[in-house]
Formats: C-alpha cells, structure tokens, sequence
C-alpha cells in the first residue's frame, strides 16, 4: 500500500525534489562567492550593485506581472493540446515583451535625470538584461506541465556558470560592474536554451499573438500582481532606502543581513509547505495547535542562532569589512522567529480553514506599518539603518499579532483542547 501510494504520487514527488534542488542551490552559492565578491571589490562597490538591482527588480516585477502564476493553470488545463499550448506560450511572451519595452523606456528616462543614474549607466543597463531573461524564461511552462527536470538543469547550470565566472572575471575592484553582467548574461542564456526546448523538444509553434488575448491574460493576471506586491515591496525596500539615504556600505550589510536571514527561515518555510497540504485536508484544530508549538520552538532556535553567530557571519563572509550587519543581524533575528510563526498561521493555517481574507489584509498591514513608521522617523529625522530595521520588525510583529488574534478568534488554535487531552 505504501510503496503503491508513492508511485501514484511520483510525479509529484519527483517535482518536489527538483523545486528543493533548486531552492538549495539558489540559497547556497551566493554565500560561496560572497566572501570573493566582497574583499575583492569592497563592500562600498558590491552594496552599488545590490542597489542597482534592486532598482531592477522593480521593472522585473512588473515584467512578469503574476503571470508566472496565472499562467500556470492555463497551461496545465491545456497541456494535451500543442495548439493551445502554443498559444498560451506566445500570449504570455508578447505581454511579457510589451512590458520589457515599457520598462526599459522608464529606466532609459530615469537614468538620463538622476545622476546617480547617469554615473553608472553600464551597471543599470547590466542588471537590467535579467528582465529580458525574464520574459524568456518560462518557469510558469515547466510547471504547468510538471516537468521540472528541465528547469532545475537549467537553473542549476545557470547558477553555477555564474558562480565560476565570478571568480575568473572579477579581479580588481574596477570590475564590479561586472557582477551584474555575468549574473545577466548566465540567466539570459538560460532563457535562450528554454525557449529552445520549447521549440525543439516540447514543439511548440511561434506565432504573433493577438491584442485580444494579451488583455485577457492581463486581466486574469492582475489579481496575481496585486496580491503579493505588498511581499515584493515589504522586502525589497530596505535595500533602496538604504542606498538612497544612507551609503552602499550599508546596502552590503543589509544583503548580508538579509541573506543570512532567509537560510534562517527556510527550515521552517519548508516544514510549512510540508504540513500545509496535512492540514488542508485534515481540518485538525488539534494538530494546528499543537504545531503551532513546534513552529515556534524551530523559529526560536534558528533565531538564537542567527543571534549568536551575526558576528562570525560578518568574519566568514565579510572577512570583518561588514561591521554594521551584527547589529542588522541580530535585529532580524528577531524578525526571522516572528516570521516563521506569523507565515505558518497563514496559508497553512487561516487559507486552509477558508479564511483568506485575514491572511490577506495581513500583508498589507505589514507594509502600511513598515510605510508610516518609516514616515515618522523620516519626519522626526531619526531615521538610521538600526531604526530602519527595527521598523521591518515591528511590521512583522504586527503581521503576526493579526494573525494569532483570528486563530484564536476562529478557534483554529485553540489551547484549550490540550488542556481536555
């Protein structure tokens, strides 16, 4: 029975391992050439990078515009049918396209009148070809079709051709606007091979797709945009503010810091996704309560952690030019046990007994906080990297006291029954 239930579920199985291979990978090598990157070309310049692109991952953002969502049903509903297939492939193409050129005429605009901009022209313009590896790289195909075998060797050969390159090209510190570049050019490539096996292998058709079904697919892909774009600006904003009133010294800090962070909260991210599908079909109020303390016993751990070696983090991978991320680190450290708990009372928990709407109104209270709190310190001129980043923690300190008041409000964590048992 066992052995039978696993082969029903291999594909899935199979596609899990893959999206783990890739997390892993994309979660590892970064530190690997982080050490390099920053002695070699100085945390001043790294941060100048990590700024430029997280200027571009704004456009990135709009680019894929929760297609990489949306689309993946569509192509999933259709997969026995190469025309529609085809069809799909080049709607989501063309809009993707359509909003590259857009981005790239604002960022063109920008640049011209921001000086910072026109100072370091080469650097945007770098970072920004991942955009256009964006609108190739079809993602929201290969899992619609669960054949993630495809993009994990693709991603996996992209990320260590990038982490290679890094350690041939980058030198001296005049090199670091190559950083960007190779990181481009490695995902631009990948995107390039996609399409060539959706060409070659997969054997769809190219076609120009007509307005009619690029506005559907915009229409059904807003939703997708509008809900996770308080997540996107909640945590990319931290780097921009950085760099825009502070230093790029201290963006380095904060990508360390921020790095740092998500390995942290990945244990129990995946122990979350683990138990979400358990407790969708289960319904136990008992199981979610009693996990809810087994969430906050990993969380409190991984955060004491990260609390306790911030300053052999800055040694290891900063070779101690990174004095300001301790602090950084030891503040997100708390950050990192509130967001373990306040992410497993979400979609495990509040989605999963039918309560969207809570789960929902929490993330944009997580950036209405973060936004107003930030507004007053810019106004009383008390704004530093420590108050910043003690803002981010209080906006997830509020996410999480929303949360846990519907939880117990429902009763989907109810201590009470540990009491009867």
């Amino acid at each position: 029975m066992f052995f039978q239930k696993i082969k029903n579920h291999s594909v899935i199985l199979k596609n899990t391992g893959y999206l783990t291979i890739i997390e892993f990978l994309r979660l590892l090598m970064p530190f690997i050439a982080l050490p390099y990157l920053i002695t070699t070309v100085g945390p001043e310049n790294y941060g100048t990078v990590i700024f430029a692109q997280t200027v571009v991952s704004y456009f990135s953002y709009f680019v894929n515009f929760g297609l990489d969502v949306s689309a993946v049903k569509e192509i999933s509903v259709n997969r026995e049918s190469r025309k529609k297939l085809s069809e799909i492939v080049c709607t989501v193409l063309g809009v993707k396209f359509t909003f590259f050129l857009i981005s790239f005429l604002v960022l063109s605009i920008g640049l011209f009148f921001i000086p910072f901009g026109k100072a370091h022209l080469f650097l945007f313009y770098s970072a920004f070809l991942t955009c256009f590896s964006d609108v190739l790289f079809p993602t929201w195909f290969f899992q619609g079709i669960e054949k993630m075998k495809y993009l994990t060797v693709i991603r996996a050969t992209s990320v260590f051709l990038y982490t290679g390159s890094i350690f041939i090209f980058i030198r001296i510190p005049e090199h670091f606007e190559r950083i960007a570049l190779l990181q481009s050019s490695c995902n631009l490539l990948a995107g390039c091979v996609s399409v060539f096996i959706l060409v070659r292998i997969i054997r769809l058709r190219f076609f120009m797709p007509s307005y009619q079904n690029m506005k559907n697919t915009v229409k059904e892909a807003f939703p997708f945009f509008l809900s996770r774009i308080s997540n996107f600006f909640n945590g990319s904003i931290a780097k921009l503010i950085c760099g825009t009133f502070f230093s790029m010294h201290l963006v380095a800090a904060y990508d360390l810091m921020h790095k740092i962070a998500v390995g942290a909260e990945l244990p129990v991210s995946m122990l979350n996704q683990a138990v979400y599908p358990h407790i969708a079909k289960s319904k136990s109020r008992l199981f979610t309560t009693k996990f809810f303390f087994v969430v906050m016993g990993i969380s409190f751990f991984t955060s004491l952690c990260m609390f306790t070696l911030a300053p052999l983090a800055n040694i290891v991978f900063a070779n101690g030019s990174l004095p300001e991320s301790v602090v950084l680190i030891k503040i997100a450290a708390f950050s990192a046990f509130f967001v373990g708990i306040d992410v497993y009372m979400g979609a495990p928990v509040l989605v999963s007994f039918g309560y969207p709407r809570p789960f929902n109104v929490s993330v944009y209270l997580a950036t209405v906080v973060l936004v107003v709190t930030c507004a007053v310190l810019y106004l009383s001129n008390s704004i530093t990297y420590v108050s910043f980043i003690i803002a981010i923690l209080l906006s997830e300190i509020a996410t999480t006291a929303y949360r846990f008041y519907y939880c117990l409000k429902y009763e989907l964590i109810d201590f009470s029954l540990l009491r009867r048992k």
